[in-house]
């Protein structure tokens, strides 16, 4: 359940569900399936990867030194901190799968993060239009809003802080900025 390391399961051969304790001290905040590998975001700078056929956690925290997490200052905005080690909201989305990486795309987050499936090794994907030291440069309190992945290539992002969608092709590891009009006054009164 959200908030918790708990994980309720169903069978589909039997119809029944059971409560799985998955052996790690965080609270589960996004969980994606990929393989027989259940890919878990809490609150911690780390991604828990849980094979379920197996019951092993395998923990991929070893973060590029320049990736961060938008922590509440004292006087109630969100910076970038490199040394913090949890925020208040969940890291990343849900984790999106590609032909040979994990893609995380963050939500208090200050990057995108491409894990290797095979080596488990982590990468910042750079998008320097995108760096900002704080949350509050952007128009909601979140990095990214996830739209879509188009024929398993693309991922398409709405920018909180250029305000605009963004295309990632994650096969030649490059971006596109899409043309769209947003109306912030309109957003902001909604």
């Amino acid at each position: 359940g959200i908030g918790t390391n708990n994980i309720i399961c169903f069978d589909m051969d039997s119809k029944q569900l059971f409560l799985k304790k998955v052996d790690v001290l965080d609270e589960f905040m996004r969980i994606q399936k990929i393989g027989n590998d259940l890919y878990i975001v809490g609150l911690k700078k780390a991604v828990y990867v849980w094979n379920y056929i197996e019951d092993t956690v395998t923990t991929i925290n070893e973060f590029p030194e320049n990736f961060g997490i938008y922590t509440k200052q004292k006087n109630r905005t969100y910076k970038k901190d490199c040394f913090n080690k949890k925020g208040e909201s969940p890291l990343f989305g849900i984790p999106i799968e590609s032909e040979d990486n994990i893609w995380l795309i963050p939500w208090i987050g200050t990057d995108i993060l491409v894990i290797d499936r095979k080596t488990k090794e982590i990468e910042v994907f750079e998008i320097k239009e995108e760096e900002a030291q704080y949350l509050h440069e952007h128009i909601q309190g979140c990095k990214y809003l996830f739209n879509y992945i188009r024929d398993n290539q693309f991922i398409g992002l709405f920018s909180m802080k250029n305000r605009c969608q963004l295309e990632i092709d994650m096969k030649r590891k490059r971006i596109r900025y899409l043309t769209m009009d947003v109306f912030t006054d309109e957003w902001n009164k909604n």
